[in-house]
């Protein structure tokens, strides 16, 4: 590999700090990764403890939960109650007498139905707090990081002469890295992220931007000058940048436009994809969110709550999946028809963004030009590890007092959900299976496994061809992005150049 052929031709200087350890130190990178890692072990966490809303339960959840030894007890009450409501619903039937079992399904206190149900919706409250403040600490320490890359970038107060390219990819991809996890956190909170319509679409309007920062850092964070010279300073690699070199040493016609723009694509393609679908249920609150449900101002009945909880389980397991694509009907033909709905599917999929983050942050970090061992613990560097404790103090506040003595469970307890018709062996070779290629998936995504293009192109080819019906709105809106973004490129860029043009002459 020619790590800096730029140094080779006497076109740019090699510098001799080729990490700033404020920027790409050891401190940064280990508080934003731990940060990452904790989020994910946050949502796993309240996914084990039944702490998310019920809508994210499904019938396979709770079969994988009883594979693991995580077993949910059925209510019989709400059994009773649910049978008997599907029998008043479908024929007439005699009042229920006083010795019945119908009236005994109502004969507990009042104060244990509501108890319950508060309590539920209390740890589910307790663990969105958590979530979503280490989310919007991502997001935001992640704008406050690229920013003033930028800034350096453009020239502020010459540092980037100082700023070497190796400190760029790194923080471009540590970015990449906080943006996806901060992406996937928003799946577990149901749509309705804060009850106030000018948050959330403040919510939207920050993560587009910091969306609009990273895909330009990510152009010229894959161009051939920035992969190939890390350890040159930002201003030389900017004037001679080229997004194909067919000057540099090694250059192979076609091979290197082809992956090159390919791994691009790859990069943008996820991220806004994955935008545009987290930020659409964002913008739409009450599209499926049964935790919108409001609890009545007196005190309810017992009837009330258990009808609470009923409905929950019937929306839980009618969330709006596209029926008629390939990979449905294999889902269906295995006995697996609610995995697509699952949280359990959102989770594997945490898997490969981590996966795949990780090892493209990894990737640049193993550079021959820089000595990351040989860096010193500075103050810019302690910052962020002491930021990481902000969001459980936050969330602490919203955690149910220990005097409940309640199981958190018992929101689900009281749904009433049919199990799937797949076995318990299906569904543990089906997660494993689906986990293992996925993670395969990202290393080859990321270019750890060599020479895995080939194959990389297939998998996308595969997945867009089983999910056509849901991916060619997206595609056209992704394509419809980028055909803006570059016009708009295209204009700043003329702009830039007659303003160049007019202070030289």
């Amino acid at each position: 590999m020619y790590a800096s052929y730029l140094v080779d031709q006497k076109v740019c200087k090699a510098l001799k700090d080729v990490v700033d350890s404020d920027v790409a130190g050891w401190g940064v990178i280990t508080a934003f990764t731990a940060a990452i890692f904790l989020n994910l072990c946050a949502i796993v966490t309240a996914y084990l403890l039944f702490a998310l809303p019920t809508t994210r339960y499904q019938p396979v959840d709770r079969l994988f939960l009883e594979i693991i030894g995580i077993h949910i007890p059925h209510d019989q009450s709400t059994s009773d109650h649910h049978t008997n409501t599907q029998k008043h619903e479908g024929t007439a039937s005699a009042p229920p007498t006083p010795d019945s079992p119908e009236q005994s399904t109502v004969s507990r206190p009042i104060s244990e139905s509501t108890h319950r149900v508060t309590t539920g919706r209390k740890w589910s409250s307790a663990s969105k707090a958590l979530i979503l403040g280490m989310s919007d600490q991502q997001l935001f320490t992640g704008m406050a990081l690229i920013i003033p890359m930028l800034l350096m970038t453009g020239g502020l107060h010459g540092l980037n002469e100082s700023l070497s390219v190796y400190s760029f990819k790194v923080v471009t991809m540590l970015a990449y890295f906080s943006f996806i996890i901060q992406l996937c956190s928003l799946t577990v909170i149901p749509d309705g992220v804060s009850e106030k319509q000018t948050l959330r679409y403040f919510r939207a309007s920050v993560m587009l931007l910091f969306l609009l920062l990273l895909i330009s850092c990510m152009v010229i964070s894959q161009s051939v000058t920035f992969r190939f010279n890390s350890n040159v300073s930002v201003k030389c690699a900017l004037q001679n940048l080229h997004m194909v070199d067919p000057q540099r040493p090694g250059y192979t016609v076609f091979s290197d436009e082809a992956i090159i723009f390919f791994n691009l694509l790859v990069l943008i393609a996820i991220i806004v994809l994955e935008y545009l679908r987290r930020v659409r249920g964002l913008l739409n609150p009450d599209s499926r969110d049964s935790d919108n449900i409001t609890m009545p101002m007196n005190e309810p009945t017992n009837d009330s709550a258990i009808e609470l909880t009923t409905n929950s389980a019937t929306k839980a397991i009618t969330n709006p999946i596209d029926t008629g694509t390939m990979e449905h009907r294999f889902w269906l033909h295995l006995g697996l028809e609610n995995f697509e709905s699952s949280f359990l599917l959102e989770l594997i999929w945490m898997l490969f963004y981590f996966t795949f983050g990780l090892a493209n942050l990894c990737k640049f970090l193993v550079d021959q030009q820089a000595d990351i061992g040989a860096i010193e613990p500075s103050f810019g560097q302690l910052v962020p590890i002491f930021l990481l404790a902000h969001p459980f103090i936050s969330a602490s506040e919203a955690f149910p007092k220990p005097s409940f003595n309640l199981n958190r469970s018992s929101t689900l307890q009281r749904q009433d959900i049919p199990s799937p018709f797949a076995s318990k062996a299906t569904l543990l070779c089906v997660v494993f299976v689906y986990a293992s290629i996925l993670v395969i998936w990202a290393l080859m995504f990321a270019a750890v496994i060599p020479d895995a293009y080939p194959l990389t192109a297939l998998a996308c080819l595969y997945t867009a061809v089983t999910h056509r019906r849901i991916y060619w709105k997206y595609v056209r809106k992704f394509f419809n992005a980028v055909w803006i973004f570059l016009k708009f490129l295209c204009n700043f860029t003329m702009h830039y150049w007659d303003s160049c043009k007019k202070k030289t002459t």
